[in-house]
């Protein structure tokens, strides 16, 4: 099996329990509030920041095989810009992906990372008619589609050897988990997300 077929079927449940996480689940059927989306984009944009700031410190990153890596933290900070109004905006901190000691470590939260752009077309498509500023999920589902065979192809170069494989795997189901976090923080209103 190609080792990102692997690690679809081995994160297969994580990714499953984060899609029925509630705000998730309202999120996909597009039934949530100003406030309740700009709480998602809150969170979004804290593990983007993390995420970029992984891109500047490891070059494996940036391979010429790897599409170019996107500024999701601006988009998304763009769209919580046009939501003022409707939150408190403190200044939020970069998620620390602290497992991501290895090149199988780092693959695993880019197969995810990729992979949820594929999501993001179609959230724009179903959040569109709410009127929301989407600048994050449209440029991010816009792209998916040239962007996810030439990651794949980089997954399965990459990850070739056993124990390799077997950190990204773990990798990918941290970060599901990391993204699980957040949102019981984000349904949770009395909390701040800082």
């Amino acid at each position: 099996m190609h080792p990102a077929r692997t690690l679809k079927s081995a994160t297969f449940d994580a990714h499953r329990d984060l899609e029925r996480h509630p705000l998730v689940k309202k999120l996909g059927e597009a039934a949530l509030d100003r406030f309740e989306y700009g709480l998602c984009l809150q969170g979004f944009e804290r593990f983007h920041m993390g995420w970029e700031l992984m891109i500047s410190q490891h070059a494996m990153l940036r391979a010429p095989e790897l599409p170019p890596p996107m500024a999701h933290a601006a988009l998304i900070r763009a769209d919580l810009d046009q939501l003022k109004p409707t939150l408190n905006r403190a200044a939020p901190v970069p998620l620390a992906f602290d497992w991501c000691a290895t090149p199988g470590d780092i693959a695993g939260v880019l197969y995810v990372v990729e992979g949820s752009n594929l999501g993001n077309a179609v959230l724009a498509k179903r959040l569109k008619p709410l009127g929301y500023p989407l600048a994050f999920f449209t440029e991010a589902g816009r792209v998916a589609g040239t962007r996810w065979p030439r990651v794949q192809a980089w997954l399965n170069a990459e990850l070739t050897q056993t124990q390799t494989l077997r950190r990204a795997v773990s990798s990918a189901r941290n970060t599901f988990h990391l993204m699980m976090a957040l949102f019981d923080r984000m349904a949770q209103p009395e909390q701040e997300i800082l």
